[in-house]
């Protein structure tokens, strides 16, 4: 095993053990700008079957479930979909995934995920669009939620001074986890995924709170 599927590994076990309290926690975090993101949800093309990836304990979950046909939640953490599963959502399917390594069975009419990409290192990042490319329909639509640099003020430690941007986060008993955290500027990262084979806006959301979070709606130019 390398250094960076060791620092992935540690990333995964790092939410493993939050998860009996990352559902608090994400509805705490993302309170200042709830009532925006619930109007981006319910006038965004989340329709039809979708592929919800880095589910977590499905705070966005239960959100799209109310505009979707049917969502498929996947995430790596076995713990955070059985909070999914408590949930008792009539539309929804959940399945254990490492996102890093998985390939779609089937595709979807739309793709979501949000505070994920923000984990994913630029020595996957290719490969990661490839497979958000592979689980879209032609005519589908990717709806991403995730953090601008304003964000880092939450963080214990950042070391963004590589090519491996790392936050290094504690848990309540003190044991300490390195995870991989990216803070995208949003046109930075329009301009990565262009070549990808995607294009969209980008729409910064609860700055007048303080906070960067962004949400990002692309359409799939054509295949990867």
């Amino acid at each position: 095993m390398d250094d960076l599927d060791e620092m992935l590994s540690q990333q995964q076990q790092y939410y493993r053990e939050r998860a009996r309290d990352y559902d608090a926690w994400i509805n705490n975090y993302l309170l200042p700008a709830e009532k925006k993101f619930e109007e981006l949800v319910n006038s965004s093309p989340l329709t039809g079957d979708i592929l919800e990836m880095a589910c977590g304990s499905g705070y966005w979950t239960e959100r799209i479930s109310r505009v979707a046909h049917h969502v498929t939640a996947l995430d790596g953490s076995q713990e955070m979909l059985d909070i999914v599963d408590g949930r008792q959502l009539p539309n929804v399917s959940t399945a254990q995934a490492d996102l890093f390594n998985w390939n779609p069975p089937t595709q979807w009419d739309g793709i979501f995920f949000a505070n994920w990409l923000a984990h994913v290192p630029d020595a996957r990042f290719e490969q990661f669009w490839r497979t958000v490319s592979a689980a879209l329909l032609p005519t589908g639509t990717v709806v991403i939620m995730d953090v601008a640099p304003a964000e880092k003020f939450i963080e214990e430690e950042v070391v963004d001074d590589s090519s491996l941007p790392i936050a290094r986060r504690r848990l309540k008993d003190g044991r300490r986890f390195d995870i991989v955290k990216k803070y995208w500027e949003p046109e930075e990262l329009l301009d990565r995924i262009s070549p990808l084979g995607f294009t969209g806006k980008a729409t910064p959301v609860g700055q007048e709170a303080g906070r960067g979070f962004v949400w990002y709606e692309l359409e799939k130019r054509n295949e990867f």
